[in-house]
């Protein structure tokens, strides 16, 4: 069991890292393409990705692992090591891009900076694109990186990492070009490019606003997922630094590691502002909680099937539940052709999940719920068999059958607000 432990361990560190490397690798395919088409990349970004690189690097070679999960840490080192050579290939293209040049990246940028300022031009980037969010002092130049967001419905709330293939200073439209370093085009194998408008553009997140950021119930953060940054609220705290987040856009409820979250900042075009803890609404059912919705099968018959609500909405003057399906087998209707992953239901369907119960000990008579494939099924105990097994007797699908003790669970009834045992037999035959 300890081997297995460890296996299963070793395998998940090895994902988490090919996910990282995965994104490391658009980054250096955003690279290739702006470097290939003559353009130049800041030195410094490419630096930065090797260093990233170089700690997944070490993080495998940290790693003990046997048979299977030794040859995925293996492809992964290679990876990583292609990766790298490509990164030293590139800086030496660069370097010969930016010819005998003597100022370096972070001088050239700190030039151009120094000169919006003196020259304040009369004709600030807002003016330029009529949008409602100034950019005039993007500390930003061709061939850096920088997120960029849409004005489209869902990706409003997205930030996505791109090179910025112009500069700001020469360009005299609305627009600028950039190419994503984790976006593919439609043939699936090239960095996306696309012109937006600069108001939709600002600098990388720094790290350091990662420093005093408390991650708790409320927090407002960005999950990193899809090859993107998504604004979303933490609604629940795990032990190992875990945290379950509401994506309100979708609407959808997910669980990540805090590697994989950040601090939802705004730019004001010259400071970062963080957003304010939400005050999450005291629902009858909260977003991320566990609940049970009853529903009929066969058409017999209602059980209990566990769910997970995700927000709570009104309908037609009907308070419902958004809820989402936690596994395959439990269906959340009895179409076999239904195979929703999510189901608006009345809330009066719905009742939060009874207390857990062990090693339950049973009399003729009880009445109980029953875990099968598809739920929770109420039965009667008929019959007390040897090594802790009860017959159970379903009364509408008129069905016995023989179940071990730690699929019972004693059969309760919610009502205002407190469980109550159903002691009454709901059969005399």
């Amino acid at each position: 069991m300890r081997k297995m432990a460890k296996t299963e361990k070793a395998s998940k560190a090895i994902s988490d890292i090919s996910l990282e490397v995965d994104r490391l690798g658009g980054r250096v395919s955003a690279f290739e393409m702006v470097i290939k088409k003559g353009g130049k990349v800041a030195e410094k970004d490419l630096a930065k990705v090797i260093e990233l690189l170089m700690n997944e690097l070490i993080k495998l070679d940290g790693i003990v692992a046997e048979g299977d999960v030794k040859l995925q840490r293996k492809m992964q080192v290679k990876r990583v090591q292609n990766y790298m050579e490509a990164l030293d290939v590139l800086k030496m293209k660069n370097s010969i891009a930016n010819g005998q040049q003597k100022q370096s990246s972070s001088q050239r940028l700190a030039t151009i900076q120094k000169r919006m300022q003196e020259q304040k031009p009369t004709q600030s980037l807002m003016d330029m694109g009529k949008k409602k969010k100034s950019v005039n002092a993007l500390s930003i130049a061709k061939g850096c990186e920088v997120e960029v967001t849409s004005e489209k419905e869902m990706f409003k709330v997205s930030w996505h990492i791109a090179i910025l293939q112009q500069s700001p200073m020469k360009v005299k439209g609305a627009k600028l070009r950039v190419c994503y370093t984790t976006l593919l085009d439609k043939d699936s194998l090239t960095p996306y490019t696309e012109k937006v408008d600069q108001s939709l553009i600002r600098p990388v997140q720094p790290g350091d606003l990662n420093n005093d950021f408390v991650y708790e119930r409320g927090s407002v953060v960005d999950v990193y997922v899809n090859g993107g940054w998504w604004k979303c609220v933490i609604v629940k705290e795990f032990p190992n630094e875990k945290f379950l987040v509401y994506l309100d856009f979708l609407p959808e409820v997910l669980k990540f590691d805090k590697s994989r979250l950040r601090p939802n900042v705004d730019w004001t075009g010259s400071t970062w502002v963080k957003s304010q803890k939400k005050e999450l609404s005291e629902d009858i059912y909260s977003p991320g909680e566990k609940v049970e919705m009853t529903r009929r099968i066969r058409k017999i018959e209602d059980i209990w099937v566990t769910t997970m609500a995700i927000k709570q909405i009104e309908e037609d003057g009907k308070r419902k539940v958004i809820i989402k399906r936690l596994s395959e087998s439990l269906r959340l209707s009895d179409d076999d052709e239904d195979d929703a992953l999510f189901k608006k239901v009345d809330i009066c369907k719905l009742r939060p999940c009874p207390p857990r119960y062990f090693w339950g000990k049973y009399i003729l008579g009880d009445i109980v719920e029953v875990f099968v494939s598809c739920g929770w099924r109420l039965g009667e105990v008929r019959e007390v068999l040897p090594g802790n097994q009860y017959s159970v007797h379903f009364k509408n699908a008129k069905e016995e059958a023989v179940f071990k003790s730690y699929s019972l669970r004693p059969s309760r009834e919610w009502k205002n607000c407190r469980w109550i045992l159903t002691r009454e037999v709901y059969s005399n035959t």
